[in-house]
């Protein structure tokens, strides 16, 4: 079956997390995407990976191809000149130049979109930056756990603080801000060429790590320009959104959206019958002050503890209550649901060692993701795309 971008060409001259991500996105959708790397060494995110005990060997290395694999790889030097034109030429052919390098850098290389443009009128030129094009801190590079979690004030702020008011910043997750800009940017570099089909013409897209995570934690952040205040401690949450610990050891956790209406089916969950119609508990108004709050969560973790996880989540399931149980990420590999929404797919190396690789989550007409490979040496794939292009 076909797939939304079959026979749209993708340059991605990338590295990390935020630009692979989108052109790993973009191939999912059936572009032809291919990666530029600038040295025998390649992009960097072939072996910093290693810190998480993921291997990085040429045909092994889950970590790089879950953002890489189906993609053709080329190298190209470009402090040579030729090389240099070279890439250009592959831009003058191409749909999409796909990049997250510097502006700096890529205009004194002539890599620039008012540059390009003038050689690929077509072209639909996707760059993402640390903070954007206007600013103080226009020029500046950023990563994904300073620029995207940290400076928008969610490590700060979402830590949980104890009965004494300590707490630490929490670390700052890796990736998942890149990969939600890799979001943003594919979805930007759709509508640009859905634009051209209409004008004739390319465009250019651009999205900062920045300005995409202050809108990510916005429905948070809002507030406290009318003076809420965060971090919180545990006795300041939703006590029905609260996770709570069972006899087994779990965290269960829900989230409850009509507390009053569904305050009696949280009862039966945790086998607090006699709590049903507490004139406080039963009410969202009566539970907003701190104080009845914090009384109402050790209530109900009182009775959480002594209630077995299985009977805690067949009670869940009866009363219709939006709810997991917490799971660690190592437990994500061997869930039935991702596995059965190909969310994550078997992969088994030359090594004998068989693995589950994420994919992409977008889907069209039910077509499941593209088959994974392993991705090879940088320049693996230069002879194949340079004679594809014709370029000598």
């Amino acid at each position: 079956m076909n797939r939304p971008l079959d026979g749209v060409k993708v340059i991605e001259l990338s590295m990390v997390i935020s630009a692979p991500s989108c052109g790993k996105a973009l191939y999912e959708m059936g572009a032809e995407v291919i990666k530029v790397e600038t040295n025998d060494r390649g992009d960097n995110w072939r072996t910093t990976p290693r810190v998480y005990a993921s291997p990085i060997l040429p045909n092994e290395s889950p970590v790089y191809e879950s953002l890489n694999s189906g993609k053709k790889h080329v190298k190209l030097n470009l402090r040579d000149a030729d090389e240099l034109e070279k890439l250009k030429k592959l831009i003058d052919k191409a749909d999409v130049f796909l990049v997250n390098y510097r502006a700096g850098a890529l205009k004194a290389m002539g890599l620039d979109y008012e540059t390009l443009k003038q050689r690929n009128p077509k072209l639909v030129y996707a760059c993402i930056t640390g903070y954007g094009e206007k600013g103080p801190r226009k020029t500046d590079p950023g990563y994904d756990n300073t620029t995207y979690w940290a400076e928008t004030g969610f490590l700060m702020d979402m830590v949980i603080q104890n009965e004494a008011g300590d707490s630490l910043p929490i670390n700052g997750p890796v990736g998942g801000g890149d990969t939600a800009v890799g979001g943003w940017v594919a979805g930007g570099i759709c509508a640009a060429l859905y634009q051209r089909e209409k004008t004739g013409e390319g465009g250019y897209v651009t999205c900062p790590l920045f300005g995409a995570g202050i809108w990510a934690f916005s429905q948070m952040s809002i507030g406290t320009q009318y003076g809420y205040q965060w971090p919180r401690s545990y006795y300041q949450m939703p006590p029905t959104n609260c996770p709570y610990k069972t006899a087994d050891g779990d965290y269960i956790m829900t989230s409850m959206s009509k507390y009053d209406e569904q305050w009696p089916k949280f009862c039966y969950v945790y086998d607090m019958e006699e709590l049903k119609d507490h004139p406080v508990f039963s009410h969202q108004a009566t539970t907003i002050a701190l104080e009845p709050r914090k009384e109402c969560i050790k209530a109900i973790a009182a009775h959480a503890i002594k209630c077995k996880t299985e009977d805690v989540l067949r009670r869940l399931g009866e009363a219709d209550l939006v709810y997991c149980k917490m799971p660690h990420f190592k437990d994500v590999y061997t869930s039935e649901q991702a596995i059965a929404n190909e969310d994550i797919v078997p992969f088994t190396y030359e090594s004998g060692k068989s693995v589950y690789i994420p994919k992409p989550p977008l889907r069209f007409n039910g077509i499941g993701p593209r088959p994974h490979t392993t991705c090879g040496v940088p320049g693996a794939d230069n002879e194949e795309v340079f004679k594809e292009f014709g370029i000598e």
